[in-house]
């Protein structure tokens, strides 16, 4: 066996427990980004309880969302979500129109400050 098949060889199982590191950290790497992503656009404090994905279903549910007020308003809470989910139809990832049989938020709480 050559150095080259070697290398090759060695390259691919560093891929594959990589992939299977991500794969099933997923839902912490999900959670982590949703939360600091949300807090630099935003500008204020948001939390979230939970994220699960499932990358072979097209599952996606978020959980106990929520976004801070700003300084100067009285309600701590701007918004918060329960829950939102969303399912993907797998096969039509790829296609010009993704269908998304169900897409629900629920327990929304809007706090409106004038």
């Amino acid at each position: 066996m050559n150095r080259g098949w070697i290398a090759l060889t060695i390259g691919l199982c560093v891929v594959a427990i990589l992939c299977f590191v991500v794969w099933s950290r997923i839902n912490g790497i999900a959670q982590g980004l949703i939360g600091h992503g949300s807090t630099m656009a935003l500008g204020v404090e948001t939390s979230l309880d939970s994220v699960a994905i499932d990358v072979f279903t097209g599952s996606f549910v978020l959980a106990d969302l929520e976004v801070a007020n700003p300084e100067g308003f009285s309600a701590p809470q701007f918004l918060g979500i329960g829950e939102a989910r969303l399912n993907l139809d797998m096969g039509t990832l790829r296609a010009s129109t993704v269908i998304a049989p169900t897409f629900t938020i629920q327990n929304v709480v809007v706090d409106l400050d004038k």
